[in-house]
């Protein structure tokens, strides 16, 4: 090489090391698995299918418990001869009860490794795929958990075992010769509603002895209110969640965001760039009208009382071109009076010094941030900057999280008036083939980043929407076997109770169907009961499981339609009824001589 070549060489190696050392030294980010949005955002939601788990098994353990008692005090009492020969003949307590524990026992065990089996094995593949319309997920996987396994069955044996326990050991404190003897029925006693002569008197005879009945057997009484409130709740809860999922859907997309259509610009498009846009959708034969927004993504945070540590909520920043007319667009307004918000409402500084403008945050993003109307939150943006905003109003929101403030408030704050950089659009009837070709003709402008069809995404919802209603109708699966379970059981002890009484009645002229109704009454009576206690406590579930449900992004309707409230009724109704029919044939197949035989 030439003396010239070679200084050339040096020259630019010096220069490289020159604009290598001018290089700010880089920042390594090593982030695991929670930090992709998709992992850390399926993990919370697996911790409010936990949270819910916490509960309604407590409502199936609690009935199980009952219903253990009920049978299990009714089985011993039924054995009261032969739990006082053992005993005359010098077996001791714990060797008698030995046999009904291991009565209650043995089934017990059995079903909960069938049901544990099951449920492992069916639940998870239908709430998961509830799920799948939110995460891209591979076929579920339902592997066996034998901690939780074996914790149901021990709760479950625990219950039943302790009913048993508690059945024998009221008839065991009982001597040999007093065993030996049937029990007595129980007495009937005065009630509350004898006490009330006006009322008493315009019951009919038969009214009487139904209301006597009810509260005769206070035990089967109590059980009866508890399965049937708990059917109930569980029905209230499924038909609630669809509601509130539902309401969700129309809330958000038809009545807060009225607009059909939003076109998004690209960061480095220019202001003639969206006004071409503007003027291409304005001269549209389907577009009724449009609205140039800012709209920027920050991270918010707070520094209210146990805020500090939360780590930061992505929002959306939205400043209208025109504030007197943006309400057309979204509405603002309070979610329990849906009284609307002013926009760009003044409340008190920090210290009570005069008045600033302050901006509207959605009510999802206030609960997050702990905020009410007064308080000051910030945003920063991807460089760190931080900026300080008052809250002036909380509007109803159900999806993602917004801060909404004047196009002064913001030039005020950031220093700067707003570059628009979106468009929000309504358009009147259009077919797909419509939306089709106007997208084509805005996406080919400079400029535009993107398009978005709020039908669109609505479409997005009714599929999630879809997919819930498999879990209610698990839902209303389990609550129809609860009450099957209890009022079968319950109206099977009723009748083995009282078949003296009842076929004493037939003796005494009762044709077959008055004798069924002679029990129908006080099984419907006592469901009514039941299920008017359990839409109290269905509403009050309800409301917990949605709470519980809720993703960070999306906020859940909070009412439940009236229809909702009949339709558990209903269907709480009808299994009384068909527990009814079953029932029916062995009341009718009553033998009264064989009946009214004494036992001695």
């Amino acid at each position: 090489a030439t003396k010239e070549q070679i200084a050339l060489a040096r020259s630019q190696i010096l220069a490289s090391r020159k604009a290598l050392n001018a290089l700010d030294k880089p920042q390594w980010y090593i982030l695991d698995r929670d930090a992709n949005p998709g992992y850390a955002g399926f993990s919370e939601d697996s911790d409010k299918i936990e949270a819910i788990g916490r509960v309604f098994p407590a409502i199936f353990f609690i009935v199980a418990a009952l219903v253990s008692l009920t049978t299990m005090t009714r089985l011993v009492e039924e054995r009261r001869i032969e739990i006082g020969t053992l005993k005359s003949l010098g077996y001791g307590n714990l060797a008698i009860m030995s046999k009904y524990i291991l009565y209650a026992a043995a089934p017990t065990v059995l079903g909960g490794l069938a049901g544990g089996y099951f449920g492992m094995q069916f639940f998870p593949v239908i709430i998961i795929s509830a799920y799948s319309m939110l995460y891209a997920v591979p076929y579920p996987v339902t592997p066996l958990h034998i901690p939780f396994w074996m914790t149901g069955i021990v709760i479950g044996a625990l219950s039943t075992l302790i009913a048993t326990i508690a059945a024998c050991e009221n008839e065991l404190r009982a001597s040999p010769s007093t065993l030996m003897r049937p029990k007595s029925p129980k007495l009937g006693k005065r009630i509350l509603l004898e006490r009330i002569p006006l009322l008493w008197r315009s019951l009919s005879f038969i009214q009487k002895v139904t209301v006597r009945n009810i509260f005769r057997y206070k035990k089967r009484f109590f059980m009866t209110i508890v399965g049937v409130a708990g059917c109930t709740a569980l029905l209230m809860t499924g038909f609630g969640l669809r509601d509130s999922v539902t309401a969700m859907l129309d809330l958000q997309f038809v009545e807060i965001n009225r607009y059909d259509l939003t076109t998004t610009m690209t960061d480095t498009a220019k202001a003639s760039d969206l006004n071409a846009v503007v003027s291409l959708l304005a001269g549209d034969d389907f577009v009724r009208g449009n609205m140039p927004c800012r709209r920027m993504t920050y991270d918010a945070g707070s520094e209210q009382p146990g805020m500090n540590a939360r780590a930061p909520v992505s929002v959306t920043l939205v400043v209208p071109q025109d504030a007197e007319t943006f309400h057309e667009y979204i509405v603002l307004r309070d979610r329990t009076t849906h009284a609307q918000l002013p926009f760009g409402a003044s409340v008190a500084a920090p210290g009570g010094s005069g008045g600033m403008e302050g901006a509207v945050i959605t009510e999802k993003l206030a609960s997050l941030l702990g905020l009410v109307p007064g308080d000051s939150f910030f945003i920063t943006d991807e460089d760190g900057v931080r900026i300080d905003i008052l809250v002036s109003g909380i509007t109803e929101n159900y999806y993602a999280h917004y801060v909404y403030m004047t196009a002064a408030l913001y030039t005020q704050l950031l220093g700067q008036a707003p570059e628009y950089n979106c468009v929000y659009t309504f358009l009147s009837e259009t077919t797909l083939d419509d939306r089709i070709q106007l997208a084509g003709k805005v996406l080919n402008r400079k400029g535009v980043n993107a398009i978005y069809y709020t039908s669109a995404i609505s479409e997005t919802f009714q599929e999630v929407i879809t997919n819930l209603n498999f879990v209610v109708l698990v839902l209303i699966l389990s609550a129809a076997a609860l009450a099957f379970v209890v009022l079968l059981n319950l109206t099977s002890i009723n009748i083995s109770e009282r078949i003296r009484e009842l076929a004493t009645i037939e003796v005494l002229g009762f044709y077959d169907r008055e004798v069924s109704a002679y029990v129908y009454r006080e099984n419907i009576a006592l469901t009514v009961i039941g299920a008017g206690i359990g839409l109290l406590l269905g509403v009050a579930l309800h409301l917990y499981v949605v709470v519980s449900t809720e993703t960070e992004l999306m906020m859940f309707g909070r009412k439940i339609r009236p229809e909702s409230f009949v339709y558990s009724v209903l269907l709480t109704l009808i299994f009384s009824i068909c527990v009814n029919i079953l029932t029916g044939k062995r009341l009718r197949s009553i033998n009264m001589v064989e009946a009214r035989k004494s036992v001695e």
